[in-house]
């Protein structure tokens, strides 16, 4: 019986993670196909069809592209990604208030998670991504920051981070995988429904980057 017991409990471990990852692919999957159907629908096309209401952009947004970290990591061969809230481990109270936002909740997944797969796939490949979640409320306006730790940007190539079908040098010289279009459909998207997506610059530190998404509140 205790040795039955001990297998029902590795197995019990196992479906955990083989559940855990198989919505982290799937919401993979969707990630890419969205980014592509929303780039030849020129983004902008979607408005009108897309409800702009997310009521729940912690639970229905952050959270999920938080436990998706460690399916990401694996993608991209990096260990676990550490994902922080205001630089802490745990969420706090106040992270979990984040109020309701006037965009689709897909519009502000597809930003959020393609900054998030961009931190740790541009993590040198040795070293653990660490990426810090922030928010504030200015006139209405939520601003999301993503800060990390990666290699970051070089100021040669700011200019151009949002247009079709680029991709940095220092990615290039990473030879990692990537379309170029993230950035541009993300910040596109968020411009539809009176967003948008910027670029800050190198974290506190100096290094890594810092992006931000701007969305109306509700």
């Amino acid at each position: 019986p205790d040795k039955a017991l001990r297998g029902l409990v590795d197995l019990d471990g196992l479906l955990t993670i083989f559940e855990r990852d198989f919505f982290a692919v799937q919401d993979g999957m969707a990630f890419q196909l969205q980014t592509v159907a929303e780039f030849s629908d020129g983004v902008v096309g979607a408005t009108g069809r897309d409800v702009p209401d997310c009521d729940k952009p912690f639970v229905d947004v952050v959270m999920r592209i938080y436990q998706s970290r460690e399916y990401l990591s694996r993608n991209y061969g990096r260990p676990n990604a550490k994902i922080t809230f205001f630089g802490e481990n745990k969420v706090p109270r106040r992270f979990s208030e984040m109020p309701g936002l006037r965009i689709p909740q897909r519009t502000f997944f597809l930003a959020l998670r393609n900054l998030v797969e961009n931190s740790i796939k541009y993590t040198k490949r040795d070293a653990q991504p660490q990426i810090d979640f922030g928010w504030t409320v200015q006139n209405g306006t939520l601003a999301f920051d993503v800060v990390d730790q990666g290699i970051g940007i070089d100021p040669a190539d700011t200019a151009s981070l949002f247009r079709e079908g680029f991709r940095a040098r220092n990615a290039l010289r990473e030879a990692t995988r990537g379309n170029g279009l993230g950035l541009c459909v993300s910040k596109r998207g968020l411009q539809a429904y009176d967003g948008d997506l910027l670029y800050v610059g190198p974290n506190n530190r100096g290094q890594g980057a810092v992006f931000r998404i701007l969305i109306p509140t509700s």
